[in-house]
C-alpha cells in the first residue's frame, strides 16, 4: 500500500479526491469510484504513477541547491512534463464522448469533445478549451452543446460570484471563442424601496 504525502498534506489530498470523486467513503474505509478506476487504469504503467519520480524530482532540487542544475532548465522540465501528461489525459476517452456535430468556434470544424471537466477542441492546432465549472457550477453537456451550437447556453442558475453571492446569468460565446456573462432582465416588480 502506498502512502499519500506526509501527515501535513494527506489529510488536503484525501479531500481533494473525495471532492472530484475520484474516491468515497464507504463506512470505515475510503474507496476508489468508477471515475478513479479509470484513471488508476491509465496512470498506472505511467511515470506519473511511479514513486521514483518524486526521487528524481527530489536529486534535481538537490543539484540545484548545490549549484549544479539551473532552477530554470528544472522549471521548464516540470512544465513540459506537466503539459505532455495533461494533453494525453484530455486526449482519452475516460469520461468523454465523441461528438462529431458540435463544431469548434475558433478553427469552425466538427471536432469538439465533452469531458467531465472541460469541452475541447481535438484538432492538433486549434487551441480551443472550455472549463466546464463557471463560478462554482459544474455547466452541463446540454449547455455546452447550446453554448456551441447557439452561441449561448441555457441560463445557468446559482452561480457565485468571488463574495459568494449567488446569481443567474447565460454565457455567450466571443468571436474569438471566449465566453462573457449575460444577464437576465431584471424584474420590474421589486417590492421593498
Amino acid at each position: 500500500m502506498q502512502v499519500i504525502g506526509t501527515p501535513a498534506t494527506r489529510a488536503a489530498t484525501i479531500e481533494t479526491l473525495l471532492k472530484r470523486n475520484y474516491i468515497k467513503r464507504q463506512k470505515k474505509s475510503i474507496v476508489p469510484t468508477e471515475k478513479g478506476l479509470k484513471v488508476f487504469e491509465w496512470v498506472k504503467d505511467r511515470k506519473i504513477a511511479d514513486v521514483a519520480l518524486t526521487g528524481e524530482w527530489e536529486a534535481s532540487l538537490n543539484e540545484i541547491e548545490e549549484g549544479q542544475l539551473p532552477p530554470k532548465e528544472f522549471l521548464q522540465a516540470i512544465k513540459d512534463y506537466t503539459q505532455k501528461i495533461t494533453e494525453d489525459f484530455l486526449a482519452m476517452e475516460i469520461e468523454g464522448i465523441a461528438s462529431p456535430t458540435l463544431v469548434c468556434p475558433v478553427c469552425k470544424k466538427q471536432s469538439v469533445r465533452l469531458y467531465e471537466k472541460v469541452a475541447k477542441c481535438m484538432e492538433d492546432d486549434c487551441e480551443w478549451l472550455f472549463f466546464r465549472n463557471v463560478c462554482g457550477k459544474q455547466v452541463s453537456d446540454q449547455a455546452v452543446m447550446a453554448l456551441l451550437e447557439n452561441g449561448k447556453t441555457t441560463l445557468l442558475k446559482g452561480l457565485k460570484n468571488k463574495a459568494g453571492k449567488s446569481f443567474d446569468a447565460y454565457l455567450a460565446l466571443q468571436e474569438d471563442g471566449s465566453t462573457s456573462f449575460e444577464f437576465p432582465p431584471r424584474s420590474k416588480n421589486k417590492k421593498g424601496k
